[in-house]
């Protein structure tokens, strides 16, 4: 029978400092702790990609709902910054547009919509485009906006309703 070791003993022996240091030891290497597990990850998924995704499917099945509360209670505690984040993706995703081509487009435009020059009575503007050629045109306030969509994007159209409105 092996002998146990000192390392061993003194664990048993002081649990609650064990504990601590521990503890210590990986606030202190988090990152470090992060990359490796990204990286043992990556090299178990390019074994065998179909046996983890298997895993996966059959973990989150299990955990289905304790995984979703989780994941609720991480993004209401940093909803700003999600809010901000999910925001900055649909722009790039949708119109290729960065934050700071937006801000930069919005200033262009003195803060107020292309058309009325107006605030948006919601936390963003509009990204109004071309749907045929995807060209930006401008930043629209929500009702200026609707006006361009209802007219289908036709000037004639536009033209006729002021003319109307200019005669009655």
């Amino acid at each position: 029978m092996e002998s146990e070791s000192r390392q061993s003993r003194w664990r048993k022996a002081n649990p609650e400092r064990y504990r601590e240091q521990n503890r210590q030891w990986v606030e202190e290497n988090r990152e470090h702790i992060k990359e490796y597990q990204r990286d043992w990850r990556k090299q178990q998924r390019a074994a065998d990609p179909e046996a983890i995704r298997a895993k996966d499917r059959a973990r989150y099945a299990a955990n289905r709902e304790h995984i979703r509360g989780v994941m609720q209670a991480r993004f209401d505690r940093n909803r700003g910054a999600n809010l901000l984040a999910l925001r900055a993706d649909g722009l790039r995703r949708r119109y290729g547009l960065a934050v700071g081509e937006y801000e930069s487009l919005l200033g262009a435009q003195n803060g107020g919509c292309a058309i009325c020059g107006g605030p948006s009575a919601r936390l963003h503007f509009d990204i109004d485009h071309d749907h045929q050629t995807g060209r930006l045109r401008g930043l629209l306030c929500g009702s200026c906006n609707l006006l361009l969509g209802h007219a289908g994007d036709d000037p004639r159209r536009l033209e006729a309703a002021a003319a109307y409105l200019r005669s009655h």
